[in-house]
């Protein structure tokens, strides 16, 4: 007597379930690797009816200098391109993410400059024609902020469903969220790989945070006040800033202290 699998094993018939975007926002937590990232964003802003989706965080390493990561799930050359040209200092829907909060439709931000066009041009031109910009909100303010834009290559594509639109505001806001953790992580794993700074040193800036002088310092780690200012000099080295204030500030937006 013949058998089916389904006869001898039941099991054997059941269809896995089809991932929902919430599943798939919630795999972001399993995720060590960009590309893992990337592919998830990919498949993210595919169930919410986008073609290309792209994470921008950006931190302040200076008074005057900000650093800048990616997670670009579309046209690779605009990403570079994006990088290379900096155009994140005339990029107005990042800018939109610096001063609000809420998800806001591409089209509804001002592009006030020539610098500010060519930006928004570009991205047109790389698929990103329809797009919702959606901040990420981060407890250091704008010393840390992120950006998740989900976009279509079609003109007015995202605009024309409100359901849809719901959907990714409410949806977009979670995946903005994951993924500025997910990079904060990263870049404060990068800046404890470059920087080599000690479990020590990093002892020493919440003393700074605190407004410990390098006298009370010494006494709280037994030592002299010119060891303190030595050891600051190598956190400084090491940070490549100009002050201990400022060296500070890195450790607390990177999330070290």
């Amino acid at each position: 007597m013949r058998y089916s699998a389904s006869a001898a094993d039941p099991a054997a018939d059941v269809v896995a379930p089809v991932p929902t975007v919430w599943d798939t926002v919630a795999r972001l937590h399993e995720s060590t690797d960009e590309a893992d990232v990337v592919q998830l964003l990919s498949q993210v802003a595919s169930q919410l009816s986008a073609d290309a989706a792209c994470f921008i965080g950006s931190v302040r390493v200076s008074a005057s200098r900000r650093a800048q990561r990616l997670i670009a799930a579309c046209d690779p050359a605009w990403a570079s391109d994006y990088l290379f040209r900096q155009r994140f200092e005339h990029d107005p829907w990042l800018l939109h993410a610096r001063r609000g909060t809420d998800p806001v439709l591409g089209s509804a931000i001002p592009a006030d400059s020539v610098d500010q066009q060519d930006t928004v041009a570009a991205a047109h031109a790389a698929g990103l024609r329809s797009t919702w910009v959606i901040p990420a909100i981060s407890s250091v303010g704008e010393d840390r902020i992120g950006v998740l834009y989900l976009a279509s290559g079609v003109v007015g594509r995202l605009e024309q469903d409100p359901l849809l639109a719901f959907r990714m505001k409410v949806v977009g806001r979670s995946l903005a969220m994951e993924l500025h953790e997910w990079l904060h992580v990263q870049m404060r794993r990068d800046l404890l790989a470059e920087s080599r700074l000690t479990e020590a040193e990093i002892d020493l800036l919440r003393h700074e945070e605190q407004g410990h002088g390098s006298k009370a310092i010494a006494i709280a780690l037994n030592t002299e006040a010119k060891t303190v200012d030595c050891r600051f000099q190598r956190i400084i080295a090491k940070l490549r800033v100009a002050s201990r204030r400022e060296a500070w500030r890195i450790a607390k937006v990177h999330g070290l202290i």
